[in-house]
């Protein structure tokens, strides 16, 4: 199960009176589950872990070399050493937070994210993507009045020039906005709604100028070119920019 981003704040919903289904060990079936401490349960980046069901299960993320000239090499990983100021610093935050005080940040957090999905709904322009059963909310574009959508990739640039941090999404282009801590200040939800309301009025308005920002550009060309081996070179290339001095 792929719970990283869910991370500590699926196992404490239920505790909040939020009905989440089964997702973990109790289900037949599930041997492993994908925990990132980073996202709520508010430690450092690196301190993600993987939870088993079993010994058995665990030993098949071991690396052993038992004929390495060096001696007998076995790790619990592939990178093998890590530093533990990381393990440290994580486990100082959940001592610190402990149950009581994740139980709070989470209720703010779903409480903001409340407010940010009734806000894109009273949107015309938009249209909420799947269901919002935690803190992620999803949306897209929708036509109004029988006519063409608005660029959901221009508007994802629009909110990031107002400053702003959505993941672009595509297959169908969308955007979302993980709720997390800094969105539970107060007007802070309700201010991305209002940006959100001018971004759309902006989009419109800019309907057949051919403005483009990042998203558009790099989403846009992946709409265009269906074939996955040329937008992984055009990948690696972005990438290998990175690396050059």
């Amino acid at each position: 199960v792929d719970c990283c981003l869910g991370s500590l704040l699926l196992p404490l919903m239920d505790k909040l009176g939020y009905e989440v289904p089964p997702f973990d060990f109790r289900l037949p079936g599930v041997c492993s589950i994908s925990v990132d401490l980073h996202t709520y349960g508010f430690a450092p980046k690196g301190s993600a872990v993987i939870l088993y069901a079993s010994e058995e299960a665990r030993h098949h993320q071991y690396f052993v070399a038992a004929d390495w000239a060096g001696g007998i090499y076995a790790t619990p990983t592939l990178c093998g050493s890590r530093p533990g100021a990381v393990v440290a610093a994580t486990w100082a935050v959940m001592l610190r937070m402990g149950e009581a005080g994740y139980l709070g940040a989470f209720e703010r957090i779903l409480q903001a994210t409340r407010t940010v999905e009734e806000g894109v709904r009273a949107i015309d322009e938009l249209a909420i993507y799947g269901a919002v059963d935690t803190s992620v909310v999803c949306f897209g574009a929708r036509p109004r009045g029988g006519g063409k959508a608005i660029s959901i990739l221009q508007l994802g640039d629009a909110m990031v020039a107002r400053g702003w941090s959505l993941n672009t999404l595509q297959n169908p282009p969308c955007l979302h906005l993980c709720v997390c801590m800094p969105h539970t200040a107060a007007g802070v939800a309700e201010g991305f709604i209002l940006d959100l309301r001018a971004a759309v009025e902006e989009v419109l308005a800019a309907k057949g100028r051919g403005d483009e920002g990042a998203a558009s550009a790099v989403y846009g060309l992946a709409e265009l070119v269906r074939e996955n081996s040329v937008i992984e070179e055009v990948a690696c290339t972005f990438i290998d920019a990175l690396y050059k001095v």
